[in-house]
This record gives structure tokens, C-alpha cells and sequence, in this order.
């Protein structure tokens, strides 16, 4: 007979499914999941998979499958974000000054530390877009 290993979920899986589990023990019964904790649930789908996630969440790989998809479409979970606009210039001086630091960070935790300490500026606005694209 094969034994099952008891899998580890990682920290952020292991919160939100304690959340959804207190969320369950105190329903009413029949209630739709709130939103914030499908927008969590949807989060951590995108950075540990779909399978695992539903099966760790104990919710329907179909309804996640969905809502994450609906999300890299800018759907619900896209909500939040919001459109910040930089002037390279106004961000980081004329000629980018020694010593500027700038720090981007997304929602699932990635972080992008530009160091600008020469004379000659990166284009950070190139940067900070191709960071964005990436957690999508």
C-alpha cells in the first residue's frame, strides 16, 4: 500500500484557505463566497496553479479556472488595480540623480529595486512596464 505525503501548503495558500474554512464555519448557509476571498483565491492560483490551489481551497476548479482567466483579462480581480502615470523626469530628476531609488511592488509580492547612482538614466518607464506585464 502507498502512503500519501501530507503535502505543505505554502504560507499565503495556508491563509487563505483558513479564511475561506472560517468563512464556511460561520455562513449562512447557501451564501455566495465574497469576493475578497475569491480575489484572494485567485491570486494565489496564479502564482502556485490551479489544481492545487482548488484542491487545497476546497473550491471548484472550474469556478477558479474562470475567475483567473476573467482576471488576466483585467475582469474582477483586476479591479483594484489602478493606472499610475510617471514622468521620467519628474521621477527621477533631469539626468537621473545619484543615488534615486525606485521600488515597485504587485500585489502578489513580486519587487522590482531600480538603483540609479550613475549619470546615465535606464528608461525606468520601460522597466516598470515590463515588470507589470510579467505578473500577468
Amino acid at each position: 500500500m502507498g502512503r500519501t505525503k501530507a503535502r505543505v501548503l505554502p504560507a499565503r495558500v495556508e491563509s487563505v484557505r483558513e479564511r475561506i474554512e472560517y468563512w464556511r464555519e460561520t455562513r449562512e448557509k447557501r451564501s455566495a463566497m465574497p469576493e475578497r476571498l475569491w480575489d484572494a483565491a485567485v491570486s494565489v492560483a496564479r502564482a502556485h496553479g490551479l489544481w492545487a490551489v482548488s484542491r487545497a481551497l476546497r473550491v471548484n476548479y472550474e469556478t477558479l479556472k474562470s475567475r483567473v482567466d476573467r482576471a488576466a483579462k483585467g475582469g474582477a480581480a483586476g479591479r483594484r488595480a489602478r493606472f499610475v502615470e510617471l514622468d521620467g523626469p519628474e521621477l527621477i530628476g533631469p539626468a537621473g540623480r545619484a543615488g534615486t531609488v525606485v521600488e515597485l511592488s504587485r500585489a502578489d509580492g513580486a519587487r522590482l529595486v531600480v538603483r540609479l547612482e550613475g549619470c546615465e538614466a535606464p528608461d525606468v518607464l520601460a522597466l516598470a512596464d515590463g515588470f507589470w506585464r510579467c505578473g500577468t
